[in-house]
């Protein structure tokens, strides 16, 4: 991906900073024009500060911040009360009341009521938003209704099952329980949408105030920073700690590092793979190691070239050396798995696609096996297009990969690496074969991997099984959480015999956070709201 010239000169102005930074004293001390602020590293640029449109999962964190939902989470990433201050649930587990606080306002000082909820579920689920969180008030969250809305099939909002009786109630109709809904509904998506907003983009305006979390933005600068500063209006601004907080665009994981070394970043989005044991080793109770509900994974492309082969696909996947891969390739704590689903969920079971065998050798020689099944050999190599992302991490995965089907199968990758934002678009061109990929789960468990998944839930992977869309339908219609596991993970084996995918890993967060910032707690859904982070007194 080309460059513009102001991404050019703003790379270029953070290289000379890092240049002139000092050696790492270990004490990380700060050197911020305000002390009383916390910087963030964001890695690079945020998707959108339209929260019914961003779907990176990075840019949680600058969102979380903005904006707040009826339900909220704690710093341990539980459900706890935010916009509702209190909700009910029938005994059927299908009807949903929530109860606003009183005196809730946008950060402009105008009063936000219940039909600003409805009218932000509305805006999310409407097919013009074309948001990829739809699928949350769909099959996450089966709001009665929302399906044949969400597709233009019903014109009318009030046949879903979303409501405002008075000022101060929302309400919501699900056609099954889901005993997961309350973690689903803590997210930036489920937000009120202001009365007079006429285009998303208004969201990204400092002078519009369309804030209704603890902070609201100052200042945006694209490719640069996001200056967040204290919401006056918040309910719970007495116990926001922190007066502002700075969203740093560092791109590059090695300048990010730099940047903390001389106090310029507190919290870093990731430290750089090739030092992570070098950090580990020096930095202390500074890095933070967690693993969380996050899983690695290459997307094959089931239509395209010689990936619509299944015996293709069968054979890329055994022939991953997976625990060379994350322990000594990557080597930066990652848990090599045979998976789709990380273990983030006690009960669970780890499973495997058929065939693929925790002994090395064996998968290799099935490998070969299937290729020259497949009509590949020595003078007729199998060539795939494998499209990643640039950054240091994917970029040192992805090559290790390339080389490991080099070595045992012959077979030639032709590499195209762009930064994330073009990656993630050439995913809808399905021009690629082979796709670097990752999922975040919006909770600890198995049934959101899944899901999303799903037809219904409109992430475009160029699969769909109706076996699997069975099986899922099976478990979301089950309030036991044992009985829906069981239904899931006959849903997940079929996605793992059909090798749609090859597993990679299960991440960990990897955070050096600076020893002045207070109150951060590692937690398996890896959100960190700021107004739980305090400063260290001197």
């Amino acid at each position: 991906m080309t460059e513009t010239g102001e991404r050019a000169m703003i790379k270029s102005a953070l290289s000379m900073v890092a240049a002139a930074l000092l050696v790492w004293d270990g004490a990380g001390a700060p050197a911020h024009a305000e002390e009383a602020m916390i910087v963030r590293g964001s890695g690079d640029n945020w998707q959108s500060l339209d929260p019914h449109i961003n779907y990176s999962a990075k840019d949680s964190h600058i969102l979380g911040d903005i904006y707040e939902g009826l339900v909220g989470v704690d710093a341990a990433g539980a459900p706890v009360p935010a916009a509702a201050e209190s909700w009910t649930v029938d005994p059927s587990g299908l009807i949903y009341t929530f109860h606003l606080r009183e005196g809730l306002a946008w950060a402009n000082g105008s009063p936000i009521v219940a039909q600003d909820f409805v009218r932000g579920m509305q805006r999310l689920l409407d097919p013009s938003t074309a948001s990829y969180k739809a699928y949350y008030l769909i099959n996450a969250v089966p709001v009665t209704g929302a399906g044949p809305y969400n597709s233009g099939n019903v014109k009318e909002f009030s046949s879903v099952g979303i409501e405002a009786p008075d000022d101060r109630t929302v309400e919501l109709k699900l056609d099954r329980p889901n005993p997961h809904t309350l973690e689903l509904l803590n997210f930036y998506a489920i937000v009120p949408s202001p009365a007079e907003l006429k285009s998303g983009d208004e969201f990204a305006d400092p002078g519009k105030g369309f804030a209704n979390g603890a902070y609201m933005l100052k200042e945006v600068v694209p490719q640069s920073h996001i200056l967040l500063v204290k919401n006056p209006n918040y309910w719970d601004a007495a116990s926001v700690k922190v007066p502002a907080i700075k969203y740093l665009v560092t791109e590059d994981v090695n300048t990010e590092l730099k940047l903390y070394e001389s106090g310029q970043v507190d919290i870093t989005n990731d430290v750089p793979v090739e030092r992570f044991k070098e950090l580990r080793e020096r930095a202390g109770d500074a890095l933070h190691v967690a693993p969380i509900a996050r899983v690695v994974f290459l997307s094959f492309n089931v239509k395209k070239g010689p990936l619509a082969d299944r015996r293709i696909r069968e054979a890329l996947t055994l022939a991953i050396d997976r625990r060379i891969l994350e322990e000594k390739v990557m080597a930066a704590g990652d848990l090599p798995i045979r998976s789709y689903v990380p273990p983030v969920e006690a009960g669970y079971p780890a499973l495997a696609p058929k065939d693929l065998s925790e002994d090395h050798a064996a998968n290799v020689a099935r490998a070969k096996s299937l290729l020259d099944e497949a009509g590949y050999a020595t003078s007729n190599p199998l060539k795939v297009k494998f499209d990643c992302f640039s950054d240091n991490s994917w970029k040192r995965r992805a090559e290790a990969i390339a080389v490991m089907w080099q070595q045992t199968l012959g077979v030639v990758s032709e590499m195209h690496f762009q930064e994330t934002q073009a990656h993630w678009d050439a995913f809808y061109n399905y021009e690629w074969e082979v796709y670097c990929d990752s999922l975040s789960g919006d909770y600890a468990a198995a049934e959101p991997f899944l899901v999303y998944r799903t037809e219904a839930a409109g992430a475009g992977y160029p699969w769909v099984n109706a076996d699997f869309e069975a099986k899922i339908a099976t478990a979301t219609a089950k309030l036991n959480t044992d009985q829906r596991n069981a239904a899931l993970s006959e849903a997940e084996q079929i996605l793992l015999d059909d090798y749609v995918l090859a597993p990679l890993s299960a991440v960990t967060s990897r955070r050096l956070i600076a020893e002045r910032v207070q109150g951060w707690i590692d937690n398996p859904v890896d959100y960190h709201l700021s107004k739980y982070l305090s400063l260290r007194s001197e």
